[in-house]
Order: C-alpha cells, then structure tokens, then sequence
C-alpha cells in the first residue's frame, strides 16, 4: 500500500493534460523581493505560438544577476512537448545537467512515451520510463513505469482506467512489480452526477485476497455546479468514520469567499483552518486571507494581496504574516500568479512580486496595450505620492483609491500630466490606485509607511 502513496502525486505528472494551465497572457517576468530589494528573478521567452521555450531562474547577490536554473522545451509542429530540460548554474563550472523529460506521441498526437533521465557528472543517465496505451477515443487506458537499475528497464508500477462516456475516469487500478509478478496495491472508482462534477471517490488497499475499504470522499454543489462541501472518511472497524471536511460559501458570481476546513476528533468537528477571500468587480481575488485554529479557535496567520492590469494579470503579489497583533511582511508561504484571472504559476520565499505579461501571439508585452499606464511615486510614501504617465483623454479619467478590502477611500478626475496626491491620513498599510475608467483601467500597489 505504500508503493500507492508514494506514486500517487508522482502520477499527476504522467496523465496528459493534468496539472496543465492554459491561458492567453502568460507572464514573461516575474520579479521576487525581501523587504529591501529584489532577491529573484524568473523570464520567459515564447515561440510564435506562445509555447514556452526558455525559463531562466537568477539569484541576487552583492547586488549582482546570477544565474541559478534554466529549463529549456521543444516542440512539434503541432505544439505538442518533445523534450524539456533542467540544468543549475555552478559558477566555476558553467551550466550543469539537472534532469531531461523525452516525450513520443502517435500519429494522432496522443502521448504514448515518456522518458526521465537524470544529470550526474554532468551525463545523462536514465531515471523512469513510462509507456502509455491509448484507446480509440484517445483516453490513456494504461500507463507503465519501468525504472533503470542495473543497466537495464525494471518493472516497477502499472496503472489500468476506465471511463464513461464523457471520458471522466471511473475506476485505476494500481500495481506494483513485486517478486517478478504484478500485484495489485490499490484501486480508485469515482461517480458523477448528470452535470459531470465528481459526487464520490472510494479508495481501497489490496488485502492479499480482496478488496479492502480505505477512504471514501463525498462532494456537493450548488446549482450552478460550484463547491458546497467535501467530506472525507477512513474505514475503521468495519465502518466509515469521520476524518475531515470542508465548507464553501460562494458569492453570486460563483467565486469560493470562504472555505472552512475541519477534523473529526472525540466525537467532534474541530475547526483546522479557514480562508477568506475579496474580489474585485471583475472577479480577481485582490485579498486571501488564511486563519489556522488554535485550541479549534480562528486566529489570523497570513493573507496574500493580489493587484492586476485590466486584463486579469496579477502584476503584483505580496506576502504579509500576522504578528504581535498586526500584519507584518511575511516570506514563508507561495504566492500566486495570475494570468487572465486564473492561476497561472506559484513563487515562493518572497515578500512581493511584480510581474510582467504578454500575448505570446503577439509577440507585445501587456502593459504595452494599456491606455492608462501611470507611475505612483514615491513608493512606499509617507504623506503624498505623484500621479504621472501617458493617460490618454485625461478629462474623462478618474483616480480610485482603495484598501486592500476593497473600501473605496477616495476618487477624484485627473486633467494634468503629474498630479500629487494627499495620503496622509491614511494608516500604515497596502492600498490600490485604480486609474481608467470601466476594464479600460490600470490598477497600481502603493505602500504608505
């Protein structure tokens, strides 16, 4: 049963399509900072159909670039990935192999071959095979994953779906090569309801003769099919018993405000955490706010800020932790990036990232379309900031000032080049300057210390 668990996040990354996040505008830069200055820096660069060629990871140091990890992909002529490859920077060496993925699809582009290898001594050395069966419909009915040992490819897990008729998966069956033999581990069967969202997810163990019941996950929807409730259970005893759950409030628009996440202990349900959001008119969430229990009591713990141009690109994220009663800046847990309102990549160990985006397609960065690209300076201020940029139509253009909750605490037109702006009454904190009018908009963080 082990062999299941350690495979399963693994076998995330060997389905075609999972985990994959498509979007129109994809960040092309992505600059990560402490509290003094920048730390990290991330740059992507496209082919003409907005596949990702080239990811360059860069450290600072004595005020200096470096070079930190590079992952380098091709492509088929039909888009599809053939290779995609890691290597780290050691400074007196250059760069270095890391890990290389081969992929092999049929000629009706379903991927039928993966091939991990692994950088040593600066050589390329094989890691895991995987070979997929495709069925007519071009589902992935088998998977097999050999690993290299002793110069040759062993048997070492093999997976078997079925699917219903909106190619949804039913049932995986896991198997581990033990004793030169296949031997079932574990098996998962899912249900749905008419709308095809997943209504249950039984896990079992493989008892030597039978079948065995492990975890039966049951979830609920509204309506509009969003989230209402998730609840897990272990099978204890020859029955089901409570193991976790999680509550979803939506708001009209369909976007989660909150979810609260709780564990069954002594008889009872205890409160674990619980994560709050605000969204802007346009459905961004600007605000993520995490409580964790304490004695199954909510206490603030951290909260992520999100701020975006007018195309649902978060430019900016942040990091604060709450500490000695007051949100301090935090660098512990991974902030989100955005691209056209979803999730789009994740950095981690910063206090803010501003981001930069582009339409691949049209080869333009994104901030290059806005009609409304302003400066707030300084920032961080301390008692008043001045507006300035190419704004076209100044007369029709309106300056909103926002907190992070989104309350609206000024507004007020802009009909000159540079216009300075009184902040002084407001409190130590993160606020949004809007300026634009409708989508037609840009919106700027601004730090008042």
């Amino acid at each position: 049963m082990k062999l299941f668990y350690k495979f399963s996040f693994f076998l995330l990354f060997l389905v075609p399509g999972i985990g994959q996040v498509k979007s129109q505008d994809k960040w092309d830069t992505i600059i990560g900072y402490d509290t003094v200055s920048a730390i990290k820096k991330q740059t992507r660069t496209f082919d003409a159909h907005g596949n990702v060629l080239n990811r360059l990871d860069e450290v600072t140091q004595y005020g200096f670039w470096y070079n930190s990890t590079n992952v380098a992909t091709t492509y088929d002529a039909n888009g599809n990935k053939l290779s995609e490859t890691s290597e780290y920077w050691i400074g007196s060496t250059g760069w270095n192999k890391q890990s290389r993925i081969t992929y092999t699809y049929d000629s009706e582009g379903h991927l039928i071959h993966r091939l991990d290898e692994l950088g040593m001594n600066n050589e390329w050395v094989n890691y895991h095979e995987t070979s997929y069966t495709v069925d007519s419909l071009g589902d992935a009915t088998g998977l097999l994953i050999s690993e290299w040992k002793n110069a040759a490819w062993v048997n070492l897990q093999r997976l078997t779906y079925t699917y219903d008729s909106n190619h949804q998966v039913l049932t995986r069956v896991n198997e581990s090569w033990l004793n030169n033999t296949w031997e079932n581990v574990a098996r998962m069967t899912n249900t749905y309801n008419s709308m095809g969202e997943i209504l249950t997810q039984l896990q079992e163990h493989w008892a030597g003769v039978d079948w065995v019941n492990y975890n039966l996950s049951t979830y609920t929807y509204d309506p509009a099919g969003n989230n209402l409730s998730y609840l897990s259970q272990f099978w204890q005893s020859g029955a089901w018993e409570y193991s976790s759950r999680a509550s979803y409030t939506n708001d009209t628009l369909g976007n989660p405000v909150t979810i609260l996440y709780q564990e069954w202990s002594n008889g009872k349900w205890l409160n674990k955490q619980r994560i709050t959001s605000i969204y802007n008119e346009y459905s961004n969430k600007i605000l993520e706010t995490f409580e964790t229990a304490v004695d199954s009591v909510l206490v603030n713990s951290y909260r992520h800020g999100y701020y975006y141009d007018q195309r649902g690109n978060s430019e900016i994220g942040e990091n604060e932790v709450w500490m000695n009663e007051s949100w301090k800046p935090g660098m512990i847990y991974s902030l989100t990036i955005f691209g056209n309102n979803k999730p789009q990549d994740y950095i981690s160990s910063v206090y803010r990232y501003s981001a930069t985006f582009r339409r691949p397609n049209l080869g333009i960065a994104d901030g290059a379309r806005s009609a409304f690209s302003f400066k707030v300076c300084p920032n961080p201020a301390t008692n008043t900031v001045t507006i300035s940029g190419t704004i076209e139509n100044y007369g029709s253009t309106v300056l909103s000032v926002y907190s992070v909750q989104g309350q609206l605490l000024l507004q007020r037109k802009i009909s000159q080049d540079k216009t300075l702006v009184d902040i002084s009454s407001f409190s130590p904190g993160i606020y949004l300057f809007k300026l634009g009018k409708g989508k037609n908009s840009s919106v700027k963080q601004v730090i008042k210390e």
